[in-house]
């Protein structure tokens, strides 16, 4: 193993000593609206990637939703992981899951969180008054 002074440490050497660490690297975080992370996840396909089979899902939780969305009895609320094919987490999406099989209220997953281009792009939740 190669050993470094800090003023010799590249950044590609410093990615190889993380990498053989098994440390992960954060990416840049932005914060932003749900229409403007809507619009990534669309842009991106991000759905029809889970179903051509290129992204897994993996359900985090998973409950009844409240009495107000007006969901049909039956209907699931479940927070899904989109993970690519080494397990990274891609997308952290919402969706109402019917009984039917269908989607509820919109019809297509609510992105929480999105790598994108390697930026993580996070909802910024309005602040509660």
């Amino acid at each position: 193993m190669e050993l470094y002074t800090a003023g010799q440490i590249s950044n590609k050497a410093l990615v190889k000593f993380e990498f053989q660490l098994g440390i992960h690297i954060v990416p840049p975080i932005k914060y932003v609206d749900g229409p403007e992370l809507r619009k990534l996840f669309n842009e991106g396909r991000y759905a029809d990637l889970v179903s051509y089979g290129a992204l897994f899902e993996r359900l985090i939780r998973e409950g009844t939703p409240s009495p107000s969305v007006n969901e049909p009895p039956g209907t699931r609320s479940q927070i899904l992981a989109y993970l690519d094919n080494k397990g990274q987490q891609i997308c952290i999406v919402h969706r109402y899951l019917r009984s039917d099989g269908t989607l509820g209220a919109s019809g297509r997953p609510d992105p929480k969180k999105l790598l994108h281009e390697g930026t993580l792009y996070i909802l910024d939740a309005p602040a509660k008054s």
